[in-house]
């Protein structure tokens, strides 16, 4: 039942947005939501985690902003867009307490 979910959230999203939603899946994050309008031509631009912040804010270049309360669960934020003044953000939770943060893509 959860694969599902996964798979059907992800069909949803612009092919680029999937791919960096999987690519975080795999790292033991689980997506939650977007912050802002998902753009089919984005690509990534940068990433936060919670670490021991008791709270993240995902923006976006729409003015959209979401505080997310971190305590007990990490959390990560993964902006995206096609350049820094048209943005979103994709908003994870840990699913382990040792999920991986993988270096930015090249």
């Amino acid at each position: 039942v959860g694969l599902f979910a996964i798979t059907s959230c992800s069909e949803r999203l612009p092919s680029a947005v999937a791919s960096e939603v999987e690519r975080w899946e795999t790292q033991g994050w689980r997506y939650l939501e977007t912050v802002g309008q998902p753009d089919p031509s984005a690509s990534y631009i940068a990433h936060v985690s919670s670490g021991s912040a008791d709270r993240l804010v995902a923006c976006a270049s729409t003015g959209e902003e979401k505080a997310y309360a971190t305590s007990g669960e990490p959390h990560l934020i993964v902006t995206m867009g096609r350049d820094p003044m048209n943005t979103f953000s994709l908003v994870f939770v840990s699913v382990t307490e040792s999920a991986d943060l993988p270096t930015p893509k090249e």
